[in-house]
């Protein structure tokens, strides 16, 4: 099996592992390959980049203990034999020679007692010198800092947040997921310095993006309900409970999906664990999302869909704000798909492409696009080319995905407000050079050709770059940053008479006539065309932003360093600003003035904004509700009568005492609604992965899932990397 190539961030160094730990390396984007194994002389597994992008690690597969390291962009390579026998190696993502590890006890080989799971952690930039942190851990470990995360004072950077069994459990030998602990190390660079708090018990697993940690938390021992809690200032002070709709609180959930964290705001998505699935059947659950602390949870959208492997069909549109599109199941059990301009408060559908004809009668055409869920290509923008979407799908009442569906590929160059068809059939894409060249290879069937355009897809170029017909699975444009400001391209595919792997490399840098200029640039602004009361000024999220970016009729390149350039203007808070607060409704639906009540299942749970709605702890007063809030991410400017009309209100305190829930060091959380969810599999996603939570019974076990555009790697035996060279296009 060839795996999926592993760039180093924003270089042209890119690693492939050709099945057995057998590594090869390219130094200008995969045009040229040379085998690591005459270093290695033996199988290693994957390599890991530490914050170092010089610095890469490997650990042996044959030798217990082996740790490779590379200080020159993994071109020589020298190991180091420990005693420790490492399983999962987590390099901090800032501070060069700082690594955390997982190692599994002597037992756990020799089949003998005791096997366990350590944590251990070296420090001294050679990985030579390892001290054990804390032993029977469960499978969850993280860095309390994060690479994208500008404000590094949050938590300190040398933090480390495992789950590992309590004290009672490790004395005993045995313990359940009821027994794992959320413990938090600070200043475990010297050992001498470490401190150790607990920060929550009963903890099966957690997961920290963007400084926000969500952890789980089991009330009773082998009972499978779970509550979820958020920090957003590292565990610093007691986590807080979340809070769901009052009109879910039946709900039995059997998973969450950590989707979306961006524009001040989470998005979770819950599986309904009530409801049976057969392996036919599509599934869907609800999306969440949360205000601008986490604690407290709004429905954003119902019957979304997702597929058998935890994939949501959820999406936002890259680097412009307030954008989403999801596919949504209708009463009839199709695929619908929908797209929001406004933070995912309100849902459209997508109406059909002019000249586009629906095969099938039903109530309207619209155009519905293939997700996550679906295992084939899906929705996708880049945050280098600016309000720009490409998908694959059909039109219709809904997603036909019989196989005799006629499927095409649409591109939307104005954020979703209109599309067009680009090409019939099956195919994968990708951008390069900042949206200004778009490949497409075709999928389905054994080609020998990619298509280029430099005009977003009004017209095709082609490129034959073999004798041989190759399925392609994947086309890729580097890594970090910079992925899709490039010209080159790895298109990853299988040879169908040999069932081998094959990796080509493409290089469009010659082609271009010329380098853009001033004039081949345009301000693109992001128009929400379902606002009315802001006169079409475009101001989505309570903002009017303008994007440089290349015009799309003009055929010049960008260049590698393009930079692109921002206007922001603020507007005028409006109705569309504003939504219901949590456990109130819209009253009047088919209204552009907006007008909140208390819904059915608050008024029957007796809630009243001036006591449940009162945060926990209250100290004097506290600003009440009306009845509405501003959209979570919305940047708009208050006036008279927004504030008037849907602004809080300052009010007493109420005397009550709080329900409580007791963590390890004594502390205690209160909260108006206690929301605990049936668990039979949790996830916690992210864009380019996903920690996968399994519970059954007293077990919990974790694995890594990764996603390439819907693209799986392929299981099949492999036999060689090919494409060293490529044909250059015509």
């Amino acid at each position: 099996m060839v795996g999926y190539p592993q760039w180093i961030d924003n270089t042209s160094y890119v690693f492939v592992e050709t099945g057995q730990g057998v590594f090869y390396r390219s130094t200008n984007g995969g045009l040229d390959w040379t085998s690591l194994q005459p270093q290695f002389k033996a199988p290693v597994t994957r390599l890991t980049q530490t914050a170092d992008p010089k610095v890469l690690l490997a650990l042996s597969s044959t030798v217990a203990g082996r740790l490779w390291q590379s200080r020159d962009y993994g071109a020589t390579w020298s190991y180091n034999d420990n005693s420790v026998i490492f399983a999962h190696l987590l390099p901090h993502p800032r501070i060069p020679g700082l690594v955390a590890a997982f190692a599994h006890s002597t037992g756990c080989y020799t089949r003998q007692t005791p096997c366990f799971l350590s944590v251990h952690v070296s420090s001294n930039n050679q990985f030579n010198d390892w001290y054990e942190l804390t032993r029977y851990t469960g499978v969850h470990i993280s860095w309390g800092v994060h690479p994208g995360i500008l404000d590094v004072n949050i938590i300190q950077p040398d933090t480390l947040f495992v789950t590992e069994f309590s004290a009672q459990a490790k004395s005993s030998g045995r313990g359940t997921a009821y027994d794992l602990q959320l413990v938090k190390y600070s200043s475990v660079k010297n050992k001498l310095d470490t401190k150790t708090d607990i920060v929550l018990d009963h903890c099966p697993g957690f997961f920290i993006i963007d400084n926000i940690i969500f952890a789980a938390y089991l009330p009773k021992p082998r009972v499978p309900v779970i509550a979820l809690y958020v920090s957003r200032d590292g565990a610093t002070t007691p986590l807080k409970l979340v809070q769901f709709p009052y009109d879910a609180e039946q709900m039995t959930a059997s998973s969450f999906s950590l989707l979306d964290i961006s524009e001040g705001t989470t998005f979770i998505h819950s599986v309904d664990g009530s409801k049976e699935f057969a392996p036919t059947d599509i599934r869907y659950g609800t999306l969440f999302q949360s205000d601008a602390v986490d604690q407290v949870f709004n429905t954003a959208l119902e019957q979304n869909v997702v597929g058998q492997n935890g994939q949501v069909d959820f999406v936002r549109l890259s680097v412009v704000d307030g954008i989403f599109i999801a596919n949504q199941l209708n009463a009839d059990g199709g695929i619908e798909t929908v797209i929001s301009f406004d933070g995912a408060e309100a849902w459209h559908r997508i109406p059909a492409p002019q000249g586009s004809e629906c095969r099938t009668k039903g109530s309207g055409c619209y155009l519905n696009l293939y997700g996550l869920s679906s295992g084939k290509i899906p929705f996708y923008s880049l945050p280098s080319a600016i309000g720009v979407l490409i998908a694959t799908g059909n039109v219709g009442p809904e997603l036909d995905t019989s196989t005799t569906a006629i499927d095409h590929v649409y591109v939307s160059v104005d954020g979703g407000v209109s599309w067009r068809i680009v090409k019939d059939g099956s195919w994968t894409y990708e951008f390069g050079d900042h949206g200004a060249i778009l490949i497409l290879a075709q999928n389905d069937v054994p080609t020998d050709e990619i298509l280029f355009s430099w005009n977003q897809g009004t017209t095709w170029n082609n490129c034959t770059f073999g004798s041989r017909k190759l399925r392609m699975e994947n086309i890729m444009s580097g890594s970090g940053p910079l992925y899709g400001s490039s010209t080159e391209f790895l298109a990853y595919s299988r040879n169908p008479e040999t069932d081998t792997t094959v990796l080509v490399h493409f290089d469009f840098g010659g082609l271009h006539e010329r380098e853009c200029e001033e004039s081949d640039y345009e301000y693109w602004t992001p128009q929400d065309p379902y606002e009315t009361n802001n006169g079409g000024r475009g101001c989505i999220l309570g903002k009017s932003v303008s994007y440089k970016r290349r015009k799309s009729e003009r055929e010049c390149h960008n260049g590698l360093d393009f930079t692109r350039e921002d206007k922001v203007k603020f507007c005028n808070c409006e109705d569309e600003d504003f939504a219901c607060d949590y456990c109130y409704k819209r009253s009047n639906t088919n209204s552009t003035t907006l007008t909140c009540e208390l819904s059915e299942q608050c008024i029957r749970a007796k809630w009243r904004p001036s006591v449940e709605g009162a945060p926990t702890p209250c100290n004097g007063t506290f600003n009440m509700t009306k009845g509405y809030r501003k959209i979570e991410g919305d940047k708009c400017i208050d006036t008279d009568d927004t504030v008037r009309r849907f602004g809080k209100v300052a009010t007493r305190c109420p005397d009550r005492t709080p329900t409580a829930v007791s963590s390890g060091g004594g502390a205690a959380w209160g909260v108006a609604v206690v929301m605990y969810l049936f668990l039979a599999v949790v996830v916690f996603g992210a864009i380019a992965g996903a920690v996968v939570w399994r519970y059954k019974g007293d077990e919990i076990k974790a694995r890594l899932a990764g996603y390439q555009k819907g693209a799986a790697p392929i299981n099949a035996s492999v036999e060689d990397v090919e494409g060293s060279s490529s044909s250059q296009p015509v």
